[in-house]
């Protein structure tokens, strides 16, 4: 059994927080997906009275996630055979792809997020998060969430037209094996990964869309993906797992430090840390070529 749930982050023991439950977690140094084995039980025998599954419907759309802030904003049913608009961005170009098996597709945003001036990349209404669940005969009690790349943002996970480009491989392989699936955008929507929503129009420093892009909005896309899956199917994940490269490690790093209860198995590949220093190492190159004024 894992811990309770809390978002109130606290000193880190190793990967662990003291106090909390005994938890096991898998790490391979790798990007891709993978069939991730169970390594923990996080399941509950004791509910006297589990709630009834609700269908990929309306029913859906009303559930109440227990967060003022959150609102479920687009469900819908996708069937075996039916093609998927994967929306661009620098990590891949825009592509149609067609489901081998049938899920339900549900979107939601986060709140309360940053307001400003339309079209500036520091306004935000939100944390968008996608949960793809697997239909309930094939779903394997499992649940994974997928991490993201360089600074995140998406345009696609809030758009119910489309899906995110960079996840569609990792998040059908996941589907097709019976894992409820999890994206997020991070709270923001950049696609041109130069960290510019960081920052207010104004100069100042955009410190809602740092912390939901550091730490609340992974936070967020878990434990929404958790309390969906649960009154979807009706009954516990058995297991939930982590799975992230590059930003996707830094993310599942923190996550094991300051959230550890939430996870069964953590994949951890490439994780990019310090941020700090290598945000500044990666620009001091082009400091250094730049002609002399």
């Amino acid at each position: 059994m894992r811990g309770k749930k809390s978002h109130q982050p606290g000193p880190a023991q190793g990967l662990g927080i003291p106090g909390s439950a005994p938890w096991r977690m898998a790490a391979l140094s790798v990007c891709g997906a993978v069939l991730l084995a169970g390594c923990g039980s996080s399941g509950s025998d004791d509910d006297p009275d589990p709630p009834k599954e609700l269908a990929c419907d309306d029913s859906l759309m009303a559930l109440d996630l227990g967060d003022p802030n959150a609102k479920i904003t687009s469900v819908r049913a996708v069937s075996a055979g039916d093609a998927l608009n994967a929306g661009g961005s620098v990590f891949r170009p825009p592509t149609e792809v067609k489901v081998a098996s049938d899920f339900c597709l549900v979107q939601l945003n986060v709140g309360p997020g940053n307001p400003g001036p339309e079209g500036a990349l520091s306004t935000s209404p939100g944390i968008g998060i996608e949960v793809w669940l697997p239909a309930p005969k094939a779903w394997n009690k499992r649940y994974q969430s997928f991490g993201g790349g360089g600074w995140a943002g998406s345009v696609a996970i809030s758009d119910p037209e489309m899906v995110d480009a960079l996840y569609v491989p990792q998040s059908l392989s996941a589907v097709d094996q019976g894992f409820v699936v999890s994206l997020t955008d991070t709270g923001h929507k950049e696609l041109e990964q130069t960290g510019s929503f960081t920052m207010n129009p104004d100069g100042s420093i955009n410190w809602t869309l740092l912390e939901d892009f550091a730490e609340r909005g992974i936070y967020e896309q878990t434990v929404k993906a958790q309390a969906i899956a649960k009154a979807y199917y009706g009954e516990d994940i058995e297991y939930s797992y982590w799975n992230g490269c590059s930003t996707g490690g830094r993310q599942g790093l923190m996550l094991a430090q300051r959230h550890p209860q939430l996870f069964d198995g953590i994949l951890v590949g490439a994780p990019v840390i310090n941020w700090d220093r290598l945000i500044v190492s990666e620009l001091w190159p082009q400091v250094v070529i730049a002609p002399k004024q």
